[in-house]
């Protein structure tokens, strides 16, 4: 009984200690009261389909105009220039290669952020913005012992006028502002490391267990934990649970496993946000008021599709894997997929290997008149993370045309590509969009709608509408294969009366499907339109013949103009 007595009391007091050393600061501590306060937007009030991705100027002034507080992630580029960027990779958000820490600023702006026009914005212009309207919450992005972006960062953050706290996962971050900056209110960051095979050895079990919170002395903790892995798990877990105001069970309910949870004092949250696979792209909405702030992020279907589920969808919907096949995507309307994007892309390969899958990986963003070189290897596409993926894998063709190109996969890919450094303009008659409605193509739009169309374009190109092409040319170089520069002058898509064309094809939607050129179908979560393309081109070459500059003249087109009309 001696034995057990005195087990039990080396327990009681260990786990004291270990309270005591992850325990946040309580001597000195500054007033966090005015930070809960608040509901926070993380990395912005983020929604790609409204063209505002996470960590973007178009999310931050979003969160900003809606009286919601703002966090966000800082780091260096290669030039010593902080950013807003939440990976150190660019990969997940960009569709790129390497790290941030491998580029200047001026070369990351040839990036864009998701399916969006937005770029990565510098943290500096990110605070002139926001200018002091709404706290924020900046998380410094730290590898290993570099602390170079603290003092550099810090420097603007001394002349922002507004509310801000830090936080960090790299404990070291957290300790150089409790030397340099000890009044400011600070965080430590950490997860359950489970996600990843790299997360293993004695400095995650540190960093995972919260074991140098007694040298830094944080003021809040923020842990990611798992519900269903509790035990056996990281008792800092079980810790931030016993925390937690409302408890685990009502958690359970309303979240996914994947819970972050930040803890000012003992018992405070600052807020929470429900984290979605590492893969995966989130999309933010704000949650409702509750007694403290608190974010969310809506994966809509919260389902987790696997490759295989996503092919049955596909043959759900009537498509046999041999056709000729142009998709155009939103991973983000897709959901939560087991393995995110690249399992995307695998279900779709694999379903239309007989086939031809296209995807555009269009350049027109960035290459322009100021940046005139297209290089089909490695000029990055402005649409989207799937076709920056997709443009790199092994077998897929790239097409040469300099502002619209596409990506192809499967039966004749090379064959139905070529030749499109010729064109000189983006959709030409005969190309490789026109070539669609020949072949008995279709087209498949996941999560978007007919504003990313592009077939359509090709189809007012064919029909000679006016005013759809700029007067002056464009002087552009495509890098050949043999290395060998091919000049052309391109066209690009202008009308002086509306700037983006594509937004007015969606007058068109309800004439698709009436006519019989377009049903909605699922993939994911996300809502779908499956166009037939040879059907397309006669619901648009009817609705048109009375006015052919109506789609941007008119506020809306009346359905008797398709009254009756079968595609």
């Amino acid at each position: 009984m001696k034995v057990l007595a005195i087990i039990l009391i080396v327990i009681v007091v260990l786990a004291i200690l270990y309270f005591l050393m992850i325990m946040p600061r309580m001597i000195h501590k500054p007033d966090t009261a005015p930070f809960t306060e608040w509901l926070y937007a993380h990395r912005g009030l983020h929604d790609n389909a409204t063209e505002a991705p996470e960590n973007s100027m178009a999310a931050f002034r979003k969160a900003a105009d809606a009286g919601f507080g703002i966090e966000l992630d800082i780091q260096l580029t290669k030039d010593k220039i902080p950013v807003v960027f939440h990976d150190f990779t660019l990969k997940r958000v960009c569709g790129g290669e390497g790290k941030i820490s491998d580029y200047t600023y001026e070369e990351l702006q040839q990036f864009h952020l998701c399916d969006s026009v937005e770029k990565i914005p510098k943290f500096e212009d990110v605070l002139k913005m926001v200018d002091g309207k709404v706290p924020l919450i900046v998380e410094f992005k730290i590898e290993r012992t570099d602390l170079s972006l603290c003092p550099l960062a810090d420097k603007m953050l001394r002349a922002y006028k507004g509310m801000y706290c830090m936080e960090s996962f790299n404990p070291l971050g957290v300790w150089w502002y409790r030397k340099k900056h000890p009044d400011l209110v600070r965080g430590q960051l950490s997860d359950a490391f489970l996600k990843e095979g790299e997360y293993v050895g004695i400095l995650y079990f540190v960093l995972q267990n919260l074991l140098l919170n007694f040298v830094t002395k944080p003021d809040f903790v923020a842990y990611n934990h798992h519900y269903p892995e509790i035990c056996p798990g990281s008792f800092a877990e079980v810790c931030t649970i016993i925390l937690q105001p409302h408890g685990p069970s009502r958690a359970r309910r309303n979240w996914t496993k994947r819970e972050n949870i930040s803890i000012f004092s003992s018992s405070t949250v600052l807020y929470r946000k429900r984290e979605s696979r590492e893969n995966s792209i989130k999309r933010s909405v704000p949650c409702s008021p509750g007694n403290r702030p608190f974010t969310i992020y809506d994966m809509r279907g919260k389902n987790m599709y696997t490759k295989e589920e996503l092919k049955q969808q596909l043959r759900n919907v009537g498509l046999m894997g041999k056709e000729t096949i142009l998709i155009h995507s939103s991973m983000k309307a897709i959901g939560e997929v087991e393995g995110g994007a690249d399992i995307v892309l695998d279900a779709w390969m694999e379903y239309f290997a007989e086939g031809l899958l296209l995807l555009p990986t269009h350049t027109w963003a960035n290459v322009n008149a100021q940046h005139p070189v297209y290089d089909y290897r490695n000029t990055p596409s402005c649409v989207g993370l799937l076709t920056n993926l997709f443009r790199q894998r092994e077998g897929v063709v790239r097409s040469l045309h300099p502002t619209h190109s596409l990506a192809g996969y499967g039966k004749n890919a090379a064959e139905y590509l070529a030749g499109e450094e010729e064109r000189n303009t983006p959709c030409t008659p005969g190309g490789a969009y026109d070539r669609l409605k020949d072949c008995g193509g279709k087209i498949l739009l996941v999560g978007v709608g007919h504003e990313r169309n592009t077939y359509i374009h090709s189809v007012e190109e064919v029909l000679n509408v006016p005013n759809r092409l700029a007067a002056e040319p464009m002087l552009l170089t495509t890098i050949l294969p043999d290395g060998r520069e091919k000049k052309v002058y391109m066209r690009k898509h202008y009308n002086p009366d509306q700037p983006h064309i594509s937004e007015d094809f969606v007058k068109l939607n309800q004439a698709f499907l009436d006519c019989g050129a377009v049903e909605v179908v699922m993939f994911g979560d996300a809502k779908c339109l499956l166009c037939d393309a040879q059907k397309v081109f006669r619901v648009v070459r009817h609705v048109l013949a009375p006015d052919p500059e109506c789609l941007v003249t008119k506020p809306e087109i009346s359905a008797e103009r398709w009254r009756g009309f079968r595609a």
